[in-house]
């Protein structure tokens, strides 16, 4: 390992042993260098040219494990196994940080390790369906129970199934892992904010590249992907039966969500159901609202530890290089999230190169709508459940993604992040995209830019058939906006254009908007009581 965190790159590979002996000294010109200089000079020219995140390295300079840089340029040897004592000169080398790469390996588990970690979740999930706290948002009914019991055994069965195509995916693809994640576009936002929308219409750039519904509940691993495609193919021969009843039983298992999310398995979906087979999705909350692990994983960058958080963004990279493998690793990957607000500064930590367009509503409406698409999935799994406890904890989770969203993207450069907000989609679609790909230095591609003129028309003449009233959660739009005063003191979430994100001020951290702190003022001394904490304080 070379200091400073280098690690030996090249610029150009070469065919022929014989064009490093042309390009770096032989053992004769170097006047009186040992053999183990010129050999060391000979490899230099013979290694792959990678970054620490697996983007191609410009011509430069490269530093040998163990040689450091003198000020002049020239490479020093320093500790090298070869006991170089003299100066290097490599004009096409140079240092190439290690840290990111050092620490994406540290952070991923192996895929034993990771099947055992899953299978810890898994018991943890099903421990907490089966055992619901008596102030939890699950009350023990037979619904309930049945849904718990069909859990369990469906469950592993899942878990099986995904965990056998990873293991095939290393034995027979494991090139993925070489692929580079090279500027993605991630679509954040509080939820019900007009994400799917905008996913959906960037999802025709060909530049860009998404996650289709089936592949992240189907065949997140690349195995599994050839083998759907390849039933697929055979299927369409025979006049497509297997996709006619497919389709139909999708139909009928998203009936009444039309209004909600329009679900297809063709469609562009969130990314984020691919860490269904590591238990890392918040979405289980509706199958499981007790587990304190899936709250903590929705808490993100506010509940993770840092290991954690390494952790799942190592397993977020994977599913990005299994689609990009599969796919062609030359196009842009897209992903929406709003699911992922909470972990802004994850992302951007993982891809420091990203392009972030957050969208953004009004609290009240993203609130009250956010209740009423859950209400109907928690009611057939569980019966009749605690409203007032899932109502806090979604006035939480909300508030987590406006603060982190409003701590991290101010903070990028400019030409990074993008805030868009709702009523910029709905009176405006063609210019809100339009602005966001100047600001992010994007090419609109034609494809794209035929089809903003009725996306934006289709935009101005929607009506949604979602139906929601604070009313019905006992909320009213005056208390929340109090809640959320601090939010609409800084953005115009009624705004009809797009904010670069570095025109904002950046917030630092703010306390969890569900904490109601009471302040006791006495003139009593103050005093320690059993639990740690001094009374009167």
């Amino acid at each position: 390992m070379a200091r400073g965190g280098g690690h030996l790159a090249c610029a150009g590979s070469h065919r022929r042993s014989g064009t490093a002996a042309r390009r770096y000294p032989t053992r004769r010109q170097a006047n009186g260098r040992g053999p183990a200089e010129a050999q060391l000079s000979a490899s230099a020219a013979r290694l792959p040219t990678y970054t620490s995140t697996g983007a191609p390295l410009t011509p430069s300079r490269v530093v040998p494990s163990g040689l450091g840089v003198a000020g002049d340029g020239a490479v020093t040897a320093s500790s090298h196994p070869c006991k170089a004592r003299v100066a290097v000169p490599c004009h096409r080398v140079g240092v190439v940080s290690t840290r990111t790469r050092q620490d994406q390996t540290a952070a991923e588990p192996s895929l034993g390790a990771a099947r055992l970690a899953g299978w810890g979740r898994a018991l943890d999930l099903l421990v907490s369906a089966l055992l619901p706290p008596r102030d939890g948002i699950a009350r023990l009914t037979l619904r309930h129970a049945l849904s718990t019991l069909a859990l369990l055994v469906l469950l592993p069965i899942g878990l099986a199934y995904h965990w056998l195509g990873f293991a095939l995916d290393e034995i027979l693809f494991r090139g993925y892992r070489r692929l580079p994640v090279r500027a993605p576009l991630f679509i954040l936002g509080v939820p019900r904010s007009g994400t799917t929308a905008l996913h959906h219409l960037l999802a025709h750039d060909p530049r860009l590249t998404t996650m289709r519904t089936w592949e992240c509940l189907f065949a997140p691993a690349i195995s599994w992907r050839y083998l759907w495609r390849g039933i697929a193919r055979l299927d369409a021969r025979l006049g497509s039966p297997g996709a006619w009843l497919v389709n139909r039983a999708a139909s009928r298992l998203s009936r009444g969500l039309e209004g909600v999310h329009p679900i297809g398995l063709d469609a562009p979906e969130e990314d984020y159901l691919a860490l269904l087979p590591r238990l890392s999705c918040f979405i289980l909350v509706v199958a499981f609202p007790d587990a304190p692990g899936l709250w903590r994983l929705g808490r993100g960058d506010h509940g993770l530890t840092g290991p954690e958080r390494r952790r799942l963004m190592a397993a977020y990279r994977r599913c990005i290089q299994r689609h990009l493998y599969f796919h062609g690793g030359h196009r842009r990957y897209l992903a929406k999230n709003a699911a992922f607000a909470p972990l802004a500064g994850s992302l951007l930590e993982a891809f420091p190169d990203a392009r972030v367009i957050a969208c953004l509503r009004e609290p009240a409406g993203a609130l009250s709508s956010q209740l009423a698409s859950l209400d109907p999935a928690l009611s057939s799994l569980h019966g009749p459940y605690r409203r007032d406890v899932l109502r806090e904890r979604m006035i939480s989770q909300l508030g987590l993604g406006y603060d982190t969203l409003l701590e991290q993207l101010p903070r990028l450069p400019a030409g990074r992040a993008v805030l868009l907000p709702l009523p910029a989609q709905r009176r405006g679609l063609a210019a809100a995209v339009r602005a966001c790909y100047r600001e992010l230095g994007l090419p609109l591609a034609p494809p794209l830019k035929n089809r903003l003129a009725a996306a934006d028309a289709a935009a101005r003449h929607h009506r949604s058939g979602h139906r929601h009233q604070l009313a019905h959660w006992n909320l009213d739009a005056a208390s929340v906006r109090h809640r959320f005063a601090d939010v609409t003191a800084l953005l115009d979430l009624t705004g009809e254009y797009a904010v670069p994100a570095h025109r904002l001020p950046s917030r630092p951290p703010q306390p969890p908007r569900d904490h109601h702190g009471i302040a006791v003022i006495t003139p009593a001394p103050a005093r320690r009581h059993r639990l740690g904490c001094r009374a009167g304080a």
